[in-house]
């Protein structure tokens, strides 16, 4: 179960954040891109440094006049925190990503990196459960 795993503290932003404020936390906390949360904590999106750069700074639009739910990538991989760690690994690799959102009844509680699902799926103790 991914509730099994070292899961990364949620970084995140609400939709409504302008995104200047949410480029001055990604550059704060040193963070290459933020999940975007709704009013119940439920992750709808992420935004990386590079969205904000192609489709703001690049394509010289006013950063003031846009906010997260913009330019947030909607196609994100959540899991709940009881479900499979080998599920969200082989739904990471297929699409490419590092990381998923992981919930605990709706809500996020953190984020599951490829490294760790990697790290508990060739676990030895695990693989013998």
């Amino acid at each position: 179960m991914i509730a099994e795993c070292y899961l990364i503290e949620p970084f995140t932003c609400k939709k409504e954040d302008k995104i200047s404020e949410v480029a001055k936390k990604l550059k704060k906390y040193t963070q290459r891109h933020i999940y975007v949360i709704d009013n119940d904590n439920k992750p709808v999106g992420i935004i990386s440094v590079t969205d904000i750069l192609d489709k703001i700074v690049i394509a010289g639009k006013n950063a003031a006049e846009f906010k997260a739910k913009d330019i947030m990538n909607t196609g994100i991989i959540v899991h709940d925190d009881h479900d499979e760690v080998k599920v969200a690994y082989k739904e990471m690799v297929d699409k490419g990503v590092v990381s998923c959102a992981v919930t605990q009844k709706g809500k996020m509680i953190g984020s599951l990196s490829l490294k760790e699902a990697v790290r508990q799926i060739t676990n030895p103790e695990n693989v013998l459960k």
